[in-house]
């Protein structure tokens, strides 16, 4: 197996051939289910290469190994890639939708933050950002979305209990038929009413 080799310039994660097979050479020995393999037949978005990675196992002395869903960084970076993808997709909409911002520099928006004036620019773009899988904005919808269904359908209720009747179901229909065994005219219908209710 040949190591990866080393530069000073970064690699392009976007355009970058084989990059998981260079970033996780222990996951991909052979390159083989690299998501990032460009001579893919099929057009299979990143999000659902990795999900079927995640949930990829093989037998190994006869134990499932999940190398992918076990390996203590894979999944931080397959989230990180899937989360830029996705904001990278929602800025491109967010540029064709609102073209005045498009001419915007960084110094601009710099400028903008330090003077307090980029509240109608950052709710506009929030809007965006809301899809984007575990942002802050993301959150803050599906916060209100909860809101709004408890204001519709009212607040949720939960009940708990802290008996051990499940637990005791089998004893309790054993008593039961025991008692029919030795009295069967006496209330059956109320023992298998009884019964049934467990």
């Amino acid at each position: 197996m040949n190591w990866p080799s080393l530069g000073d310039e970064p690699l392009n994660e976007y355009s970058t051939p084989f990059l998981a097979t260079m970033a996780f050479p222990s996951l991909f020995p052979d390159s083989r289910g690299d998501p990032t393999n460009p001579c893919l037949l099929h057009n299979v978005t990143f999000s659902s290469k990795v999900q079927h990675l995640i949930k990829f196992a093989e037998k190994n002395d006869n134990k499932w190994v999940y190398r992918f869903a076990s390996h203590p960084r894979f999944s931080y970076w397959a989230l990180d890639m899937i989360q830029r993808r996705r904001a990278l997709q929602q800025s491109a909409i967010f540029l064709k939708q609102n073209p005045a911002e498009a001419h915007l520099t960084i110094d601009q928006l710099k400028d903008m933050a330090n003077a307090n004036d980029s509240y109608t620019f950052m709710s506009k773009l929030s809007r965006y950002v809301g899809n984007v899988t575990g942002s802050p904005s993301y959150w803050f919808k599906i916060r209100e979305d909860l809101k709004a269904i408890i204001s519709q359908k009212g607040a949720p209720t939960i009940f708990f209990t802290f008996s051990a009747a499940d637990l005791h179901g089998l004893n309790s229909i054993h008593y039961f038929i025991y008692i029919l065994m030795i009295c069967p005219q006496k209330k059956k219908w109320k023992m298998c009413i009884t019964i049934h209710t467990l």
